[in-house]
């Protein structure tokens, strides 16, 4: 696949999902999506690639499908959300693509997976007629987050080339000390961690982001109990380029023990 001319550079984005039930809410959340939505769209990419924390391999893997199911990864919700179809296309073309640029990785291709709820409950906000195809990439288990900041680097010249390069997890995201009132007020570690890492996103403290996951003091213990839903935020950050400015979609936090803080890097000024 060649490179494109005259495709303007597409922004790098983490966004943070949290419940399943936000992607049928209408709440401020919501409405902040949305409108980055609108801003998105008026950049005209022509695809995305997504990494989920709900997808985790042993090695990297690339969705390679041209029509990925919508996976409904959870229980106990109402009926309506397991409803909700994301019927956005893939693109095994621009998957094949990525295969060969994580080669040194040996990532694999696979058939076998879909759009879990941490791209359909974010898309469906940012893309509601779903005519973006998306090629999702594996967070690796056997990688540290070093090698997930390389991925994010191998995968910047995308950005060139018309593509949007998104992760979808929380900063902070634990479930054991989740309150039931979304509205609830922050623990006050769940604040710390987040603030921790908003910092390091603004002054580009890559030993903080990358070293963050095995802090082992009290609020990095807290927020990030186990790494897989702070991990996209590795990758996202590896794709960005050294003058670019994070400009932050959210920051509130739902529940007292999940954030939902978002940013982009490299939208227009």
């Amino acid at each position: 696949m060649e490179i494109r001319t005259g495709v303007e550079r597409q922004p790098a984005l983490f966004i943070g999902h949290g419940s399943p039930m936000n992607a049928i809410a209408e709440n401020s959340y919501s409405k902040s999506l949305k409108l980055w939505g609108d801003k998105l769209r008026t950049l005209k990419p022509r695809a995305a690639v997504v990494f989920s924390a709900h997808w985790e391999t042993d090695g990297l893997q690339v969705l390679t499908v041209p029509a990925p199911r919508t996976i409904h990864d959870f229980y106990g919700f109402p009926k309506s959300l397991f409803e909700v179809q994301y019927p956005a296309p893939g693109d095994p073309a621009l998957a094949t693509r990525i295969v060969n640029l994580l080669g040194i990785e040996a990532a694999t291709p696979t058939t076998q997976w879909g759009f879990d709820h941490g791209v359909w409950s974010v898309f469906r906000h940012l893309w509601p007629d779903a005519n973006l195809p998306i090629v999702m990439v594996s967070l690796s288990k056997r990688l540290d987050p070093e090698t997930h900041l390389r991925v994010g680097r191998w995968l910047r010249p995308l950005r060139d080339d018309g593509v949007l390069i998104v992760g979808s997890g929380n900063i902070v995201h634990n479930l054991k000390e989740i309150q039931r009132d979304s509205a609830a007020l922050p623990f006050p570690w769940a604040t710390e961690f987040d603030q921790r890492i908003q910092k390091a996103l603004v002054e580009r403290d890559e030993k903080t982001l990358i070293s963050a996951s095995r802090s082992s003091d009290a609020a990095a213990r807290k927020s990030v109990p186990s790494r897989e839903h702070y991990l996209p935020l590795i990758p996202v950050f590896g794709a960005t380029m050294e003058d670019e400015v994070p400009m932050f979609i959210s920051d509130e936090i739902q529940n007292a023990s999940i954030s939902m803080r978002s940013v982009v890097y490299g939208f227009p000024q």
